[in-house]
């Protein structure tokens, strides 16, 4: 595609893209020498000795609101750097739901724990209360052994009359049978002693 341009001294005939570029050209050009320009005179008015307070005080104004300008950019292009590298909104809410659930779990254990020691201390008070209600022989028959009991101590709670005698030898490692056995052997001993 050709555009031409003509202008009554003369006329131009060129393709598009080099029309725009002429263009852009133009306009950076222009650019250039209007900043440099515009700095010249700047420097120049602050070496002058007559220059105004008012002047200096638009200068570091303008000076401020320049930096002002570049700090406002950077703080928007840190934030856009931080939201792109979060993780997306999936994975967030996962791992919210997550922590939420750890927490609920956690609260559940721990609650289920003061549950069971409320229940283990009430078994003992109700223990020590029917302990404290009986005798001390019939204390002594009824405490329960805080270890297991090996078949000597089975066999002298035995003799000392406990009413639990198959229980004892049970508890003590000997199987029904064998505690059976054993129970005979005693009540035969106890007959054969009367």
């Amino acid at each position: 595609m050709q555009v031409t341009f003509s202008v009554t001294a003369f006329a131009l005939n060129m393709p598009l893209g080099l029309a725009v570029i002429y263009g852009l050209a133009a306009v950076l050009w222009y650019e250039l020498l209007r900043s440099a320009i515009l700095g010249r005179i700047a420097r120049w008015r602050r070496k002058r000795p007559g220059v105004s307070a008012v002047d200096d005080e638009r200068d570091r104004a303008r000076e401020r609101e320049a930096a002002e300008r570049e700090a406002a950019e950077r703080e928007a292009a840190e934030r856009e750097a931080r939201e792109a590298s979060e993780p997306d909104l999936g994975r967030r809410l996962y791992y919210l739901a997550r922590k939420a659930a750890q927490a609920e779990r956690d609260l559940a254990i721990q609650t289920a724990n003061e549950a069971t020691k409320r229940a283990v201390q009430r078994i003992e008070r109700r223990y020590r209360e029917v302990s404290a209600e009986l005798d001390d022989d019939e204390a002594e028959r009824l405490k329960l052994p805080q270890s297991t009991p090996t078949v000597g101590e089975a066999l002298a709670l035995i003799a000392d009359g406990a009413t639990n005698r198959l229980d004892l030898l049970e508890q003590a490692g000997l199987s029904t049978d064998e505690a059976e056995a054993e129970l005979r052997r005693i009540d035969a001993a106890d007959v054969a002693g009367s």
